[in-house]
């Protein structure tokens, strides 16, 4: 188990842009790039607007993986991939922006009726 490790490691240093099993590190990287952009999208554009870069981020996508040799089926399913795991990226950085303001308003809110409750203890005349 362990020889049949560090033989894969090998490869791997060997050729750093494809791992043992001919599939693109770079690939790799480029998903979870795609899903830490999605994420922070979330938070800061609309709707409308990601999903217009999402679709052409798939279809860029799936023409690598086309010209890098794949089949028609297996770029539009990597296509397709790409594009519901960037989807669920972007409502994950919906649901955290909204987590984070509605903490912050929260927040806001109690400072505001602690302050209206100490001026209020205070003897009046």
């Amino acid at each position: 188990m362990f020889r049949h490790v560090v033989s894969r490691y090998g490869d791997w240093c060997r050729d750093p842009c494809r791992n043992a099993d001919g599939r693109g590190i770079v690939m790799l990287i480029t998903t979870l790039g795609a899903a830490v952009i999605s994420i922070a999208a979330g938070a800061s554009i609309r709707a409308w607007a990601f999903a217009i870069f999402a679709i052409l981020v798939a279809i860029g996508f799936g023409g690598v993986a086309f010209a890098g040799g794949s089949s028609v089926i297996a770029a539009v399913l990597s296509g397709i991939a790409i594009l519901v795991l960037m989807e669920i990226g972007y409502l994950a950085g919906v649901f955290l922006s909204g987590l984070l303001r509605r903490s912050a308003r929260l927040r806001e809110n109690n400072s505001v009726a602690d302050s209206v409750a100490t001026t209020r203890e205070r003897p009046q005349g």
